[in-house]
């Protein structure tokens, strides 16, 4: 399993990453650092949901929970994020402005 870890800008994190096992949550499986594409590698040895931590020690964490099926396969989910759902909505909400004034400038000028 790769992991690639960016900021919202996508500039590649420099972060470090630990993945937790669903057999020992309380102890990391392993530690990794990010190379610089901001990429890690890891491959799980049981089923079940692992716990993917990044951390890139000046505040920001993010927290991620990855199901691996029973061929050792991560089930990715068909949902979009929460930052592609945000883009669409905003994309959206910036063509309702763009309408209403194309609108009122047609108006003022009748």
């Amino acid at each position: 399993m790769t992991v690639r870890c960016l900021y919202s800008n996508g500039e590649s994190a420099d972060a470090e990453v630990q993945v937790y096992s669903p057999d020992a949550a309380d102890e990391a499986f392993q530690t990794l650092q990010t190379d610089p594409r901001g990429l890690v590698s890891f491959v799980p040895d049981s089923t079940g949901t692992w716990l993917v931590v990044v951390d890139d020690g000046m505040g920001h964490r993010v927290v991620h929970e990855v199901p691996v099926d029973g061929d050792g396969a991560p089930e990715l989910s068909t949902e979009p994020s929460w930052s592609e759902s945000l883009r669409f909505l905003g994309a959206a909400a910036l063509a309702v402005l763009l309408v209403v004034w194309i609108r009122r400038n047609r108006g003022a000028r009748a």
